[in-house]
C-alpha cells in the first residue's frame, strides 16, 4: 500500500463483528460516508463571513482542485464511488464543516442562539464520536488549506490542530489540565498530521507516560462502561487481528515479572484492607504501638527476673561459703562437703566458675 494511503474502508472481516461501531451517530463526512445537509449550512457560514462570497466559494474550489485534489486523493484506499469534480466538491463542503465546528467551539462570539450543534450538548458527543471514525475522514493537507483561506484576522493566531485539541479537551485526555492541554498543542503543531484521527492518536501515543501507572490507578482512561464491559472490550480487541511487531512486549515481560514477587501483592493488600482511609491507618498505627510496648515490657520483666534471680543465687553463694569455712573450721568435714557441694550447685545455675 502506498505511504500516502492513510483513509481506509473498514473491512468486512471486522465490520461483521459491531457494524455500528463503525458507523457514524449523525454525521457523515467524506467521499465514504457522503452526506450534504450540514456541511453545506457549515460551508455557507464560512463563505458569508467573506467580502464576497461567491468568489471565495470559487478560490476554495480551484484551490483543491488545481493544487491538491490528486494528493489528496491518494489518500483514499480504494473505490471512492464518484468523478474527480464530485470529489473535490466533496472535500469542500465536508471539509469546511469540522473547521466551522473548531472554530464556534473555541470562539464564542461565532455562534448563533439557534445553533443546531454547539448549543445542543449531546450533538457535541455525537460528533467527537464520528469525527474519530476512520472513514469518517478528510486528509489534513485539504482541512489546513481550507483552514487557511477562510481564516480571519480574529483568528490568526490559534492553528487548526489547536482547535482540534481544545474541542476534544478532557473528553480524550485525561490529563487535561490547563498546562497539560498547552504542552498537547504545541505538541500537536510539531508532528506529521495526516487526518484529525492521526493528530489525536499522535498526541495520546507520544504525550502520555509509559510504563508510569503506579502512582495513579484512577483517571487512566475515561469511560462509562461497567467492569463487566470494560472486561469484553479488551477480550474483543484481538478477534480477527494480526500482530507482526509487538511494541509492548518488554513492558508485558517486565509487568509479569514485577507480578511474580509476593512482596507487591502483600503490599497491595495493606494499602487496600488497612490504609484505605485514615481511621484504619489511625487503628494500625495504635496496635503497632501496643505491639512494640508490649514487647518492651516482656523485655523488662525477663531483665528484671534475671537480676533478681542473680542477686538471690549470690547471696545464698556467700551463705554456703561462710556454713563451710564453718564447718571446716570446727573440723567437721562431712557436713562441709555437703555445704561445698550445695555452692558448687549455686555457681553452676548461675554459670559462675568457682574462685575457690
Amino acid at each position: 500500500m502506498p505511504p500516502r494511503r492513510c483513509i481506509l474502508g473498514v473491512p468486512i472481516i471486522l465490520l461483521r463483528h459491531s457494524t455500528r461501531a463503525y458507523t457514524p451517530d449523525a454525521f457523515s463526512i467524506g467521499p465514504f460516508n457522503y452526506n450534504k445537509n450540514l456541511q453545506l449550512k457549515a460551508m455557507q457560514k464560512i463563505i458569508s463571513r467573506t467580502h464576497d462570497p461567491k468568489t471565495k466559494l470559487r478560490d476554495l474550489t480551484a484551490a483543491i482542485c488545481c493544487e491538491i485534489a490528486e494528493e489528496a486523493r491518494e489518500c483514499y484506499a480504494g473505490d471512492i464511488g464518484m468523478s474527480m469534480d464530485e470529489f473535490v466538491k466533496v472535500l469542500v463542503l465536508d471539509g469546511c464543516f469540522p473547521i466551522e465546528l473548531f472554530r464556534k467551539a473555541k470562539y464564542e462570539t461565532l455562534r448563533g442562539e439557534d445553533d443546531p450543534i454547539i448549543n445542543v450538548s449531546c450533538m457535541r458527543a455525537f460528533l467527537r464520536h464520528d469525527l474519530i471514525l476512520l472513514e469518517n475522514q478528510i486528509p489534513w493537507l485539504v482541512l489546513d488549506r481550507l483552514f487557511d483561506m477562510t481564516k480571519t484576522h480574529a483568528e490568526a493566531k490559534a492553528p487548526l490542530s489547536s482547535l482540534v485539541i481544545s474541542f476534544f479537551g478532557d473528553h480524550l485526555f485525561s490529563r487535561s489540565t490547563e498546562n497539560s492541554m498547552a504542552h498537547l498543542r504545541k505538541s500537536a503543531e510539531k508532528h506529521e498530521k495526516k487526518h484529525i484521527l492521526d493528530l489525536l492518536r499522535n498526541s495520546v501515543v507520544n504525550e502520555v507516560p509509559k510504563g508510569d501507572f503506579s502512582k495513579s490507578r484512577k483517571k487512566i482512561i475515561y469511560n462509562w462502561l461497567n467492569t463487566g464491559n470494560v472486561t469484553k472490550f479488551f477480550n474483543q480487541l484481538y478477534n480477527d487481528t494480526f500482530v507482526k511487531d509487538f511494541c509492548y512486549s518488554k513492558l508485558t515481560k517486565d509487568v509479569k515479572d514485577y507480578c511474580r514477587h509476593p512482596w507487591p501483592r502483600y503490599l497491595t493488600v495493606l494499602k487496600r484492607d488497612y490504609f484505605r482511609n485514615p481511621w484504619t491507618l489511625i487503628s494500625v498505627l495504635v496496635a503497632a504501638i501496643l505491639l512494640i510496648l508490649t514487647f518492651l515490657q516482656t523485655v523488662s520483666s525477663v531483665l528484671k527476673l534475671k537480676w533478681e534471680l542473680s542477686k538471690s543465687t549470690t547471696a545464698s553463694l556467700v551463705l554456703s561459703r561462710i556454713t563451710c569455712e564453718v564447718y571446716v573450721y570446727n573440723y567437721r568435714y562431712q557436713e562441709a562437703y555437703r555445704s561445698f557441694k550445695k555452692c558448687c550447685n549455686l555457681l553452676k545455675s548461675a554459670s559462675v566458675m568457682p574462685t575457690y
